[in-house]
């Protein structure tokens, strides 16, 4: 996967992409003035995959990554008050890009806050519980 970040005031997913071209295409249509504020990279992965973001910047997770962070938060979560955000989860299953570049497009994203709450809804019916619709 070929990911796009940009920043304005802060970083945000602005493209996913599962073909370099199609990457270095969307690049190419950034306005000068934000292209200083873009960083390309590849991550090894396949759709379905996730994307946590927290206040250490993002981390791309396959199913059993995601699993395995989520069930380490459920461990946690006696430490944390019940309106404790832990991360941003996404679920990326199709390429992705921002509808105006340098703008943040990632609220729609398929996400989820994660708190205490969701995480009893994990605990009780698996991870997938939280893409059900």
């Amino acid at each position: 996967m070929h990911i796009i970040i940009s920043k304005v005031f802060r970083e945000f997913i602005a493209g996913i992409f599962s073909e370099k071209d199609s990457a270095l295409d969307f690049i190419q249509r950034i306005p000068d003035s934000d292209s200083t504020n873009v960083k390309q990279f590849e991550v090894d992965c396949g759709y379905p995959f996730y994307i946590s973001e927290n206040h250490e910047g993002f981390s791309y997770l396959s199913l059993s990554e995601v699993t395995s962070l989520l069930n380490g938060f459920i461990e946690d979560m006696p430490n944390h008050d019940e309106d404790w955000c832990y991360t941003n989860l996404y679920r990326i299953a199709e390429d992705f890009q921002v509808k105006i570049p340098g703008k943040d497009y990632m609220g729609s994203l398929p996400h989820h806050h994660i708190d205490n709450d969701t995480l009893i809804e994990i605990r009780e019916n698996g991870v997938e519980w939280l893409w059900r619709f």
